[in-house]
């Protein structure tokens, strides 16, 4: 008649043997036997040694800590309902949330027109970029070669300016002193 009760909950395991202690009369309550917790999950559930605690339990509410934390939260949504009061509750106050709620509409309304008006707008933009992109791609992969080549040509015109740059200097300043050297001859006669 005494089964195990469901898992994570107490239950009286049944006597193995119930004529050790004279029989088993289920009108008298629980069997002899001890008492156990089945944990979840999992299949045999340890027996809770004799002496021994049931551990990992809740501590029970502490009522008095309960209400004095209710009571400061109910305290301080009757401060913010009174400041709303105070704020709004007059005429002033309410003509300024009239006002704020106009001014949001308003800024509601003119933000659907300039939406709705540049809808197109956006997805030609967006289209646009997007072809933009493609033709980029499809230019850099399609020359990627002239663009190797004409790098490696700057590179080599560079190193032949770096080389050849001092021979041509020097060239440049003999031929000025000759024709200082002629033009000053030419011009003393």
């Amino acid at each position: 008649m005494w089964e195990t009760a469901p898992a994570s909950s107490f239950a009286f395991e049944r006597d193995p043997d119930p004529d050790r202690f004279g029989g088993f009369d289920p009108d008298a309550g629980p069997p002899r036997g001890e008492i156990r917790r089945d944990p979840p999950g999992q299949g045999r559930p340890a027996q809770l040694a004799g002496g021994g605690q049931v551990a990992n339990t809740l501590s029970p509410v502490n009522l008095d800590e309960m209400i004095r934390k209710l009571s400061a939260i109910g305290d301080d949504v009757k401060k913010f309902s009174d400041s709303l009061s105070a704020t709004f509750g007059t005429e002033e106050g309410k003509k300024a949330l009239g006002d704020i709620l106009r001014d949001v509409q308003a800024t509601t309304a003119s933000l659907r027109t300039v939406v709705t008006g540049n809808e197109q707008r956006f997805e030609r933009i967006v289209a646009n970029i997007d072809r933009l992109s493609a033709d980029l791609s499809d230019i850099s992969s399609a020359n990627k070669q002239d663009v190797r080549a004409t790098i490696a040509n700057l590179r080599a015109f560079s190193d032949t300016l770096k080389s050849e740059t001092p021979e041509l200097v020097r060239k440049l300043e003999e031929m000025s002193e000759r024709v200082s050297g002629v033009v000053g001859t030419t011009g003393r006669t």
